[in-house]
């Protein structure tokens, strides 16, 4: 059996740049590894502190961004680890995260 693992998951998103640098350093610690736009199109590759992930997160003109795709957050959301879920909560609520709450 061959062996394959994860490099990146791509979604399409409104602001590539603006959502790249709100991952990195000030609020997540990520990395941003690669970004880059024009006119049309914008890409940014961020990584988890430790690079066992990476998202891409692009625009093109011909897609949709996946905001307006998605109507429920379990059709696609991020998960990351805590060792103080409530007091991450918070500080991710106060640098611009959105809480979702009673949601079926």
């Amino acid at each position: 059996m061959r062996n394959y693992s994860i490099e990146h998951i791509g979604i399409t998103v409104e602001d590539t740049i603006a959502m790249g640098e709100w991952y990195r350093d000030d609020v997540l610690g990520f990395r941003i590894k690669f970004s880059g736009k024009d006119d049309e199109k914008a890409v940014s590759f961020i990584a988890d502190q430790n690079e066992n992930m990476i998202i891409e997160l692009g625009k093109l003109p011909q897609l949709d961004s996946l905001s307006k795709r998605i109507n429920h957050h379990l059709q696609f959301h991020i998960a990351l680890k805590s060792d103080d879920p409530d007091l991450d909560k918070d500080f991710l609520i106060e640098n611009g995260a959105n809480l979702l709450k009673n949601l079926r």
